[in-house]
């Protein structure tokens, strides 16, 4: 795969140490040589340890490798939080394969996007989740998508060969031996990961071991992640969030507690039951925990260290987690395609750290530019560019965003604004991208409009994103109704819930007769949500 390279940069990383001649499983051997009878994960059915979990990984790669699935294959997973996301992402490594993520909340109309565009042979998945049946939509999809060869279910049982459960498999299998292991070069492309469309249709993201391990080891130093350390993971482990937080607990020696989905009294009876010390999540999840009545009967007193990404926290949320919670809040910044750019420390304190997501880590450059790609001056507001070990090697197949992405002196265009307080503190002032953030989950406006304009009942549309205490925002749908037409929210969210994730669905509609439009005829979307907003406020 094409990568975007500087062979220049690359060396510096070496030579500083950012990037070094080992892989994901080189760093989880070590674990297994010194943790080897200690658990490493614990999920809804099981608990493994170490070294149970290095079995399972070389039976599955055995068994992969039996099927068909070789060295650069692109294998998509799309699973739950469960052991078995584990036992496969790190099996492909010994085959030589690629992973490609995708959020279990992906349907059809995405799979197939995706799948073809990355040319996947192999899809993982569980048998169903959450009422949902993976196996039969990919089975309705499969004459689709040319390239996909074996389908792949770690949930439920069954003989024969298509498709491959792995539960009836692995028992009988013999682990795939050291020599026999086809191991990929660092700085290799060995996952992908697309995005959420924030310019139309999802792009692929490259990512090495190399700038994957960066961010992991990382954020393990700023979490205080160690062999005494127990981690909560919710945060899909399909997405980047929670797949980086699996590796930080893997790496790190600690144990992971893989909880599918959040719910407040889940989570809360995880922490006790569990003596969780520490968790990332989305700031509403945690809105959610310090509002529940559940809060004050459980025991937490084991939590440590919470990360939050999104939206810097207010001091009185600040606080309420001191109090409440009795952990420390680390509030990051970063993305897919950079891994952790910044983030406040455990020794920070609130009240000068409030409303920023602290300083860039080491080894991670900053560069805070105009439109002109010109430095501004500390205090004031540009474009967010990074440079360093953990930015991604580019986007498959996409020569056109690569280029517009990354600037002739290699660093990558976030398109995120903020600007550096003079402590050199990181601001977020807003987002350059249209991107709609609901509780960490994410997706680009223009899909969910191309399909509702395939209504007749629709004239136009545009999806927009709400303040929201709970989610940070909700979807709305504002809409300019076809010549007699009606239109009802629930006859969109009937009309979507079976083509997009159910994140995307709209949660309020608003008739228009018109739009605020640029002087180039585009929908002024912040003058569409004052607009809303002041009619709410006034209705």
């Amino acid at each position: 795969m094409d990568r975007v390279w500087n062979e220049k940069a690359a060396a510096e990383y070496y030579r500083d140490g950012y990037w070094a001649p080992r892989t994901i499983y080189d760093l989880f051997l070590q674990q297994v040589e010194q943790r080897g009878g200690a658990e490493a994960l614990v999920d809804g059915e099981r608990r493994v340890t170490y070294r149970d979990l290095k079995d399972e990984i070389e039976r599955c790669a055995a068994v992969l490798r039996a099927r068909g699935v070789a060295a650069g294959d692109v294998v998509t997973v799309q699973t739950p939080n469960r052991i078995e996301f584990a036992t496969v992402m790190l099996a492909l490594e010994l085959i030589g394969a690629i992973a490609n993520n995708v959020s279990t909340d992906y349907r059809s109309s995405e799979l197939e996007y995706i799948l073809n565009y990355s040319k996947s042979t192999t899809y993982v998945c569980a048998e169903g989740f959450r009422g949902f049946s993976y196996l039969k939509m990919m089975q309705e999809l499969r004459e689709r998508i040319p390239s996909l060869k074996l389908l792949v279910s770690v949930s439920g049982e069954g003989e024969g060969g298509d498709p491959l459960y792995l539960r009836t498999a692995l028992p009988d299998a013999t682990p795939l031996t050291p020599n026999h292991w086809t191991r990929p070069h660092p700085d290799d492309v060995m996952r992908l990961a697309f995005t959420s469309g924030t310019t139309g249709d999802p792009k692929g993201v490259m990512h090495s071991h190399n700038t994957t391990i960066f961010p992991v080891l990382t954020m393990n130093r700023g979490m205080c992640i160690d062999p005494t350390s127990v981690q909560m993971i919710f945060m899909p482990t399909t997405l980047n969030t929670g797949y980086l937080s699996l590796l930080q607990t893997l790496l790190g020696g600690a144990r992971g507690v893989l909880v599918e989905h959040f719910a407040v009294d889940t989570a809360l009876k995880t922490i006790a039951d569990e003596r969780v010390t520490a968790f990332s999540t989305p700031p509403a999840a945690l809105v959610m925990m310090l509002d529940s009545p559940l809060l004050a009967e459980t025991d937490i007193s084991s939590l440590r260290v919470i990360k939050s990404g999104g939206a810097p926290a207010s001091l009185e949320l600040l606080r309420r987690i001191e109090d409440q919670l009795s952990a420390h809040l680390i509030e990051s910044y970063g993305m897919l395609e950079t891994g952790f750019h910044c983030h406040t420390t455990v020794d920070d304190n609130p009240t000068e750290v409030v409303g920023t997501v602290g300083r860039p880590v080491e080894g991670m450059e900053l560069s805070i530019r105009t439109s002109a790609g010109e430095a501004v001056p500390t205090g004031e507001e540009g474009e967010l560019l990074a440079r360093g070990p953990g930015v991604h090697l580019g986007y498959i197949g996409n020569t056109a965003a690569n280029k517009s992405s990354f600037t002739s002196d290699g660093w990558f265009v976030t398109g995120d604004l903020g600007r550096l307080d003079a402590n050199g503190r990181l601001k977020i002032s807003g987002r350059k991208k249209e991107i709609i953030n609901r509780a960490g989950k994410k997706y680009f406006p223009r899909e969910i409009e191309e399909l509702l304009l395939t209504l007749p009942s629709i004239h136009d549309v545009a999806i927009v994103g709400l303040p929201d205490r709970r989610t940070g925002e909700r979807s709305c749908a504002c809409v300019v109704p076809a010549a007699g037409a009606s239109v009802t929210l629930e006859d969109l969210v009937g009309f979507l819930e079976e083509r997009v994730a159910r994140y995307k669905l709209p949660e309020k509609l608003v008739i228009v007769e018109s739009f605020p439009r640029t002087s180039t005829g585009k929908v002024r979307r912040p003058a569409l949500i004052e607009q809303i907003m002041a009619e709410d406020v006034a209705g």
